[in-house]
């Protein structure tokens, strides 16, 4: 995919820059207009309306070939409750617009969250030149595509504005836009919430644009200020580069988005990671694997830490050797380590300044300067950007530092004990959330080698770092709470409903939701005084008792083994037959999530599916499964020391999913890999946001309404017919009769199942009242 880089929206808005294909964006033709002209009559010359003077000044505009350029940007950009503030200024001249003779100059002055950086780009005969920090780069590219790294020309397409308005004070002219009916362009995918724009005529001519706006997009909202000069006076370019010194890349936007993935790190205050490292040294005869986990919520007093540590050495024949492993947890300002086999250890904590930079250096331990490419290519994926890379000897040098430095103590010994050190590869990616901008992977392949009395001595690091930036589960993985919250003055109201059969007998019936947030807390009293007297309650299955069964059991271990590998030793590429693309676009994704690993290729693709999935709802940073319905309810039952049952056992939910056909599977993962983080989120969030509402019309339609399979062949339509069947129907009927059991017991069971299986086709609802049983829809007071 073609990259369009803003660069002065680089950091935060970029949804246009990573989604536009193709040439350079043109204004539209104007065929309406949204303003009134007076009508014409034979005699008279139609007055031209405001749009179409404006047209005529941006067609002189667009025909230029002169141009230099002031742009700032003042934005403020919030995800997950943490707010990243960025300022860039930048100048760019051109020369010999639209002819064989094109030359470009941008000088870049960013101040991200504090930190200032600066950049230059510059293009002459065929090749755009990158300076940024000591890093010199060189990618082959048309002066449309040079031109598509920036800002249009023409800022702002005046057909995309219901409000036309115009004021002149006789030498200049001011046009105001304002409802947009859709986004500009070059903000492709963003959802507006309000913007309005103006640009400035003088001479025919357009000196100037502002353009201020709120937008959206996956969980990153934006108020963006922008502001532009124009003069057309021919500038005088400086001498194009030396190409010799520029190391030719694949895609001249990596080291960028490397270099703000860095800042990015440092920013925020709420980070949950997991790092994982397998190191080995032939020199020592020892391969060491190690674990982290971290999580960091909040600043000053209201700091909270948890770190756990795995270290676990081994033998070259793989034999495990003695290990240890801790964890450090930080509550009000005092920490608590624990050692495996020792007694707890409290201390009083550093500033939260210091375990803020503790974390990040963590996090930056095996990271390769932006500067020290020697390859470096970009992947836009539905989960993010992927930023792959290749680096030269000098960080070679450095990770062997590192790594040795693990393994000895010191840094240099082995550099001193050696004949030759020579770095075999280096390579990585880092990747990006792709509305945020805020890192969420990272991974690094090295390979050194020192000779040592002419044998060589391999020196390995397979590093692996997946990150939740602003997460907004790190309270909750600390301290198992959820952030306090007030009381809603307007609560859930979902639908729930008082099942009876002729006897007298009762089943409260409740439609549950996976994720939530506060509202989930603070439901009506009706629903809480039946879940109260209830004798039990029953859900889907228990995750957290399942999960425990599983520690305790070797049996459902292997079990699970075999659900989630292919038995027969193939991999996942052997049975994705439909897309030859799909596996190639999944890695990428996988690897946007921070969670891909080879032994993955092994795994089954409704393994991959389900992992994409979970990743776009973090990154969607509004709701979370710790707060979903099914959680609330288990927590309060187990508070009350009521009887929690399985209406479906967590190996018949596993036995399903590892049970579908290879097309099925390959349905789900193309479902997972082809859409965006943004479109998975804005679909769960209606839900959930109707789910709250509980009006019953609008969910039953909602539930009720069938896909359009009309441009299906038969072979897909068969292959969703087959998914819809296990997932939905075979399931509502076995639903209804573990429902008619609890009826018939004589105890009271509050049942609270997926909100899809009591509305849905084939719902519950429909299924016990076709049955004979009385099924009412409880009133809130």
């Amino acid at each position: 995919m073609k990259t369009r880089l803003i660069a002065c929206l680089l950091c935060l808005t970029l949804l246009a820059s990573l989604t536009a294909c193709g040439d350079k964006p043109t204004q539209k033709d104007p065929t309406t207009s949204p303003t009134t002209a007076s009508t014409p009559t034979e005699t008279t010359t139609p007055t031209p309306t405001e749009l179409e003077e404006y047209q005529a000044a941006v067609d002189t505009l667009l025909t230029a070939q002169n141009l230099t350029l002031t742009i700032s940007e003042v934005s403020t950009a919030t995800t997950g409750g943490e707010s990243f503030d960025y300022e860039c200024t930048h100048e760019i001249i051109y020369t010999g617009l639209g002819t064989d003779t094109f030359a470009a100059e941008v000088q870049q002055s960013v101040e991200y969250c504090g930190e200032d950086f600066q950049y230059t780009e510059q293009y002459a005969d065929g090749i755009a030149f990158l300076t940024l920090e000591d890093g010199l780069y060189s990618q082959p590219m048309t002066a449309d595509e040079f031109l598509d790294r920036f800002l249009p020309l023409a800022l702002i397409d005046g057909t995309l504005y219901a409000d036309i308005s115009s004021k002149s004070d006789g030498s200049s002219t001011v046009y105001t836009f304002r409802q947009p009916t859709e986004s500009e362009d070059w903000l492709a995918g963003m959802e507006l919430t309000q913007a309005e724009a103006t640009a400035t005529e003088k001479g025919g001519q357009i000196t100037g644009y502002t353009y201020d706006a709120s937008y959206t997009a996956g969980g990153t909202t934006k108020e963006t200020s922008l502001s532009v000069e124009i003069t057309y006076e021919e500038a005088t370019q400086p001498t194009p580069p030396d190409s010799a010194l520029y190391t030719e890349i694949e895609d001249l936007s990596a080291p960028i988005y490397m270099y703000l993935a860095v800042l990015g790190m440092e920013a925020a205050e709420s980070i949950s990671a997991t790092i994982e490292n397998v190191l080995s040294s032939s020199a020592s005869g020892e391969l060491v694997t190690t674990a982290f986990t971290m999580d960091l919520y909040g600043s000053g007093s209201e700091l909270v830490f948890k770190q756990t540590f795995d270290f676990t050495p081994y033998d070259m024949l793989g034999i495990e050797k003695v290990g240890y492993s801790y964890e450090d947890v930080i509550i009000d300002g005092e920490g608590t380590l624990t050692q495996e086999g020792e007694e707890p250890y409290t201390y009083a904590a550093a500033s939260s300044a210091m375990i803020h930079a503790s974390v990040t250096d963590q996090l930056q331990t095996f990271l390769v300067d932006p500067s020290q490419l020697t390859a470096a290519s970009m992947e836009v994926t539905g989960a993010g950007v992927v930023v792959r890379f290749t680096a030269n000897e000098e960080a070679g040098a450095r990770m062997e530092q590192q790594v040795a430095g693990d393994f000895f103590g010191d840094a240099n010994l082995l550099t001193d004990l050696a004949e030759n050190y020579v770095t075999e590869s280096l390579e990585g990616y880092i990747a990006l959330d792709l509305y945020s901008m805020l890192p969420t992977a990272y991974s690094i392949d090295f390979t050194g080698v020192h000779t040592l009395e002419g044998e060589q001595y391999p020196l390995t690091l397979q590093h692996t770092l997946s990150m939740d930036m602003a997460s907004i589960s790190t309270y909750y993985n600390v301290t198992g709470e959820h952030l306090p919250t007030q009381e809603l003055e307007t609560p859930a109201t979902p639908v729930f409903y008082k099942v009876t059969d002729d006897e007298g007998h009762a089943l409260w019936l409740f439609g549950t939701i996976h994720v939530g947030d506060s509202r989930t807390a603070y439901l009506p009293q009706e629903i809480w005084d039946a879940f109260d007297a209830a004798d039990a309650l029953a859900v889907e299955f228990d995750d957290d008792a399942f999960m425990e069964e599983i520690e305790n059991d070797p049996d459902l271990q292997t079990l699970i083994s075999e659900a989630y590998v292919y038995a027969d030793g193939s991999t996942i590429q052997a049975h994705l037959t439909h897309d030859e693309e799909l596996y190639g676009y999944a890695v990428a994704a996988m690897q946007a999530s921070g969670s891909y690993a080879y032994y993955f290729d092994s795994m089954k693709p409704f393994i991959w599916s389900n992992t994409l999935e979970n990743f776009y709802l973090r990154q969607g940073h509004r709701l979370t499964s710790e707060q979903g319905m099914d959680n609330r309810l288990i927590d309060r039952a187990r508070e009350q020391e009521k009887e929690i049952l399985d209406v479906e056992s967590g190996e018949m939910q596993l036995q399903m999913l590892s049970n579908y056909s290879d097309n099925v599977q390959e349905y789900m993962l193309a479902s997972a890999v082809y859409t965006t983080q943004d479109a998975y989120v804005k679909g769960v969030q209606e839900l959930y946001e109707m789910w709250c509402r509980g009006d019953e019309a609008e969910l039953a339609a909602y539930l009720s309404e069938e896909d359009d399979t009309s441009e299906m062949t038969e072979e897909e339509l068969a292959i969703y017919e087959e998914y819809t069947q296990a997932m939905m129907t075979n399931r509502n009927i076995d639903m209804l009769k573990v429902a008619q059991d609890y009826l018939a017991s004589g105890d009271t069971v509050f049942y609270a199942v997926g909100l899809a299986h009591l509305l849905g086709v084939d719902g519950l609802v429909d299924a016990l009242r076709n049955a004979g049983y009385t099924v009412e829809l409880v009133t809130y007071a």
